[in-house]
């Protein structure tokens, strides 16, 4: 594609749309073939603070204001780099002007309408994306003052020299692009400029040459290019993959120039005949693949020819096939060449930056701190409990002494757990952490930075529960309270990464809360709070031994009866800690850049 234009992909609901940009931006996994955006496999790492990416939902954050959103994306892609264009004095105040929400910065974006809710959301791409835009279906629901206003600032963004991908649904739209891509049923059937496509087809609106491609009775029907404004046909060859077969989301590299320059197309975007559906590309091993759209092993010699004399005049995104240089960078590929020749590797990334872990724990606090019912039930709740569980066994101090310890440990684990698993799942299901994961944000720097931000809160819930329990409710304790707090607080890390991790098996909200039977009460049971492990039957304590929360409990039973720090003690806390890690690190497994 032309560097500096607008490139549409139009197609009906449900053409393959969708699965073709999610293959740009390197999110879209299971996909066979050769896909370069600004000369690198699509995905790699150096495209994350270049190519911006705006899914269908607005994919932004409700519940914070206009600029905490956008200065929160601009803290995570910048992260500390002295040239990045975001540290430009004045960059948030021109960005907001630019999208037109300078009166609305201070309001928080669930009550933005429709279309603000989207200038925020390109706003954002455009943070993440400094050579090009992915655009998906970025008017649907607008009225048609919107849609012309975001049109004309697409158009802005375009002779400011970004690149840009929308994809819609609408054929009117069409002629608001310099190039289109149509699709239908997950086949190519045309490509070129709105003019272009009018006299190919010879008819009057572009909706009529578009149904005509679709009816025509010639099936297969062979791809139209239209490369001028009396473009001919073209068929191909049936495509094929030859010797071995690309791992799943793993596209061969391409030949490449340096940064900043157009890279070549190796072959036609429209080479395709019997292409087999977008939509099913994640199991294709001897048909081309999304990512090969533009070319396969066996397309046609004249069409070859052809693509290689528009060399130079192209660049920004291209899918090419294996012939010529496609094949030797193919081949290098293979080698485990990590980028084309002449193009230096990326930074090395580090596991954890320390700037993007802050920003997102500031992030999930500012959230937290507008939510009142979560801290209700964070600092409300384990208390209140407590009092209740004190007022139940005011005639019986010595029970409330054993139960009340356990508790201690048990309410804080609980409630974080919920609390972090609904918070990470909608993280999941928003689409933000999609739009995340393709700028320069690792999964390290999210779950660090959920978990810092859970940390403060879980000290000021242990903090408050343990100096009730203690001060005020007079539970005896023999050993230390610091270390009965110590003991509070780690139970409630490990519950907050219980939480992180668990969230990735529930897709809406209703089934995270179902994960609480199934995740916390088989513990509750067995852990010894409501009968002494040795009066259990043998089978049912041996379940015990591989439950963390029976070590929380038997750590707060020791603080309570001893004040000695023996070896029992530190090796419950030790394996509290060895879970709460163990569960960080399956979450961490669970945050994958590219899903089905």
């Amino acid at each position: 594609m032309r560097r500096g234009s607008v490139t549409g992909v139009i197609g009906p609901s449900g053409c393959g749309k969708t699965t073709l940009l999610r293959s740009i931006v390197g999110v879209q996994s299971g996909v066979d073939g050769e896909l370069r955006v600004l000369g690198y496999t699509a995905g790699d790492d150096c495209l994350r603070r270049r190519v911006g990416y705006a899914t269908q939902a607005a994919s932004v954050y409700g519940d914070l204001t206009v600029r905490e959103n956008l200065r929160y994306f601009i803290e995570v892609v910048r992260a500390g780099d002295p040239g990045d264009p975001t540290w430009a004095p004045g960059y948030l105040e021109s960005l907001l002007a630019h999208v037109g929400l300078t009166e609305q910065a201070s309001m928080l974006v669930e009550r933005l309408s429709g279309g603000q809710r989207s200038r925020v959301s390109l706003a954002a791409a455009m943070i993440s994306g400094t050579d090009v835009l992915v655009l998906d279906e970025p008017t649907v629901g607008a009225d048609p003052l919107l849609r012309r206003s975001l049109w004309a600032d697409f158009r802005m963004l375009a002779r400011g020299g970004m690149t840009i991908l929308v994809s819609s649904h609408v054929m009117d739209e069409a002629n608001r692009c310099d190039r289109l891509l149509l699709l239908y049923q997950g086949r190519l059937l045309a490509e070129g400029s709105p003019a272009q496509l009018l006299a190919t087809t010879d008819c009057g609106d572009l909706e009529e040459g578009f149904l005509r491609l679709v009816e025509n009775p010639r099936r297969p029907s062979p791809v139209v290019s239209l490369d001028d404004a009396t473009a001919r046909p073209r068929t191909t060859a049936r495509p094929h993959t030859t010797g071995h077969p690309h791992p799943a989301g793993r596209p061969q590299a391409a030949e490449d120039g340096p940064p900043g320059q157009s890279h070549p197309v190796t072959a036609d975007v429209a080479s395709i005949d019997d292409v087999a559906s977008i939509d099913d590309v994640a199991g294709i091993d001897d048909v081309a693949g999304t990512d090969d759209l533009a070319g396969t092993d066996d397309v046609a010699d004249d069409v070859a020819d052809d693509v290689a004399d528009d060399d130079g005049r192209r660049g920004g995104i291209g899918a090419g096939g294996r012939r010529g240089r496609g094949r030797d960078a193919g081949r290098a590929a293979r080698r485990g060449a990590g980028h084309p020749p002449g193009v230096a590797p990326c930074p090395p990334r580090r596991p954890v930056s320390t700037l993007r872990t802050r920003a997102t724990a500031g992030r999930v606090l500012r959230q937290l701190g507008r939510d009142r019912r979560t801290i209700a039930l964070v600092l409300v709740l384990p208390p209140v409990l407590l009092l209740t569980l004190r007022l139940l066994f005011h005639r019986s101090p010595d029970t409330f002494d054993r139960a009340g310890a356990a508790l201690l440990g048990v309410f804080p684990l609980m409630t974080m757990f919920f609390v972090t698993s609904v918070a990470m799942l909608r993280e999941r299901t928003s689409g933000t952490l999609e739009r995340l994961l393709t700028t320069p944000v690792g999964r390290g720097d999210l779950l660090v930075g959920y978990g810092l931000a859970f940390a403060v809160v879980a000290a000021v819930q242990a903090a408050l529960a343990t100096a009730l329990t203690v001060a005020a409710l007079g539970l005896t304790v023999q050993g230390s309270a610091s270390m009965l707090f110590v003991a509070a607080i780690l139970s409630s890390f490990l519950g907050t990464a219980l939480g992180l991790w668990m969230s990735a098996f529930a897709r809406t909200e209703f089934e995270a809360v179902q994960l609480i039977p199934a995740a916390l009460i088989p513990q509750f049971m067995l852990c010894g709070t409501l009968v002494p492990r040795q009066d259990m039957l043998p089978a049912l304590d041996r379940l015990s031994v591989v439950m963390p929360m029976t070590y929380v409990v038997d750590a707060m039973g020791r603080l309570t009866e001893s004040d000695a720090i023996d070896r029992l003690l530190v090796r419950d806390l030790v394996i509290v800690i060895g879970c709460t890690l163990a569960a960080l690190s399956l979450a961490a497994v669970t945050l994958r850049r590219r899903h089905p």
